[in-house]
């Protein structure tokens, strides 16, 4: 009588198991995952100095990696004039108060 309890209750048991897995599941796929403080923190200090710069820039102009993506090449190229117009802007201003332009991405002064 007690393996016909222990099968019955392992029976009972299982369901309950695979029904939890099954939400949970359902929960992480229904979610985006935000990423930690620490993660972001990561996968920046993983980027290049050109990845960094690139990523500042798009920010400047509002537009994300993906978003430049799915474009066609004629918003690309209106992207990417106002990414050279800022680039300029900000060394024109770096020439008026005297500062040399030279190094102007590496932020390094000898």
């Amino acid at each position: 009588m007690s393996s016909s309890i222990i099968a019955s209750m392992q029976s009972y048991a299982s369901p309950n198991k695979l029904q939890a897995n099954k939400t949970s599941s359902a929960l992480e796929s229904a979610k985006p995952v935000e990423q930690t403080a620490e993660e972001k923190f990561l996968d920046y200090a993983k980027k290049s100095p050109a990845e960094k710069i690139r990523d500042a820039l798009l920010k400047s102009v509002g537009v994300t990696e993906e978003q430049l993506k799915n474009m066609t090449p004629e918003q690309r190229k209106e992207v990417e004039q106002k990414i050279a117009d800022k680039i300029k802007e900000a060394m024109q201003k770096q020439a008026e108060k005297g500062e040399s332009t030279s190094g102007f991405f590496t932020d390094i002064k000898a």
